[in-house]
This record gives C-alpha cells, structure tokens and sequence, in this order.
C-alpha cells in the first residue's frame, strides 16, 4: 500500500498528499509549498489547515515567518490504525443493531477482546455443557495470560466438558484434566500453527486471531450446529 493510498483511506485531499510529502523532507514556506507542489496558494492553505488539524503537520514560528514541517511517518501510521478502528466500530454497530437478537456478529480488539471471549464461553455454556475448541496457538504462555483470575475456577465450577483439537506443541504443554480431551493434527509444525483459537460453544462461535489480537463472536444457531459437526466428525477420526 501507497503512501498516497494511506492518505486517500484516512480522509485526505489529493493536495494534503503532496504538501505532507514536501514538507515531510524539512520545513517549508507557504511560498515554498505552493513552487514545488505546484499548488495555488489557496490550496495549500486549505490542505495545511486539514494537516494541521489531524496532526500530521506542525506550524514552526522562526522570526516573523511561519515554516510548515511534516509530523514523522509514526503519526500517520496511527491515524491510519484509528482509521481502521473506527471503520471496524461502525461496522460492528451495523452487525449488532441490524441482525435480530438470536444472529448477531461481534467484532473485539486487544487483549481485553480476547479475555472477553473466553469469560463469554464460561458465562454462555451452560453448566455440565461441552465447549470445543481448534487451537493452532504458538504460545500457549501468550493465550493464558489472557485469560480473567477467576476463569477458571469459574469454568471448573460450572464442571465444562472441553474436547480440543491441537498442534501437538501446544497440546503437549496443556496439563492433564478429567474433564479435557486433546487430541493431535499430525504435521503440526508445518500445517496447524496460524496462531488461531476457534471455540464453538452454547449458540455462539468465536474466532480468536492471536497475531493481530483481533476476536469475533458469532450469534447463530444453525451455524454452531454446522461447526459442531465439522468437528465431531473430525476429532473422531483422529
């Protein structure tokens, strides 16, 4: 992706564009701005107040005159990540707000997203219930430090049956417990370590990407019954 494709994402001018990455190499005159970007002046005028606005340029006062210099490419890059985060919170609304109440789909961020999944399986799953789950995680260190101090003395309280398909080094690392089953992929090093949680529990199925620490929980039934067949008829043959 451009610079210019960034600058077209996050709500700049064609114009913004050009000024950023002139004054981005030091600091310029409005009249320096406007000769080499061959913009009229009102122009310029109008895409350093947008800049400045947002951040990406800073005003520098020397003597009388007024000199122009660009933010560094750090600042960009997090109007960029806000950009996204914002488009994913809209989307999120629409999912939620435009679905019905038993089909919803939730998008989480972060690492408080993921302690929210994992606190949803314990709080959703009805007790005696059973929770599968796809690990392919590459740290099983990483996935249990999110987890909430009471989650498992709630999941061992509600006595949750879980049923685990693994990469065989992550598996091998998991304690033995009555109440989990793990079972191994073979080739593990080469085909099940994308570093992905999937967890089909109650009537929901949540995707927990451990790389970008972004979760999705999706609200459908006839979904669940889809996955929880996929994975019986797998965790069988192995």
């Amino acid at each position: 992706m451009t610079l210019k494709t960034i600058f077209t994402r996050i709500g700049f001018s064609d114009n913004a564009y050009k000024v950023y990455s002139i004054v981005s190499r030091g600091p310029l005159l409005i009249a320096h701005i406007a000769h080499k970007t061959r913009i009229a002046r009102p122009g310029v005028y109008r895409a350093i107040t947008a800049l400045q606005q947002r951040g990406a340029v800073i005003r520098v006062r020397n003597g009388k005159r007024v000199w122009y210099e660009g933010s560094s490419i750090m600042h960009i890059q997090r109007l960029f990540r806000e950009d996204d985060t914002s488009i994913a919170a809209e989307i999120t609304k629409y999912a939620t707000t435009e679905l019905d109440d038993t089909n919803t789909i939730k998008v989480l961020h972060g690492s408080e997203g993921i302690r929210a999944v994992f606190d949803d399986v314990v709080k959703s799953t009805p007790r005696g219930g059973v929770v599968y789950r796809y690990t392919s995680e590459q740290n099983l260190h990483e996935v249990n430090s999110y987890l909430s101090p009471e989650y498992r003395k709630k999941r061992d309280a509600k006595r949750l049956e879980r049923l685990v398909i693994s990469n065989i080094t992550s598996g091998n690392q998991k304690k033995p417990r009555l109440e989990r089953f793990v079972k191994f992929l073979s080739t593990e090093d080469t085909q099940f370590r994308q570093n992905i949680v999937q967890i089909i529990y109650a009537d929901k199925v949540a995707i927990v990407d451990l790389s970008t620490q972004k979760s999705i929980i999706i609200t459908n039934a006839s979904f669940v019954d889809f996955q929880k067949t996929l994975f019986t008829k797998l965790y069988k043959k192995l």
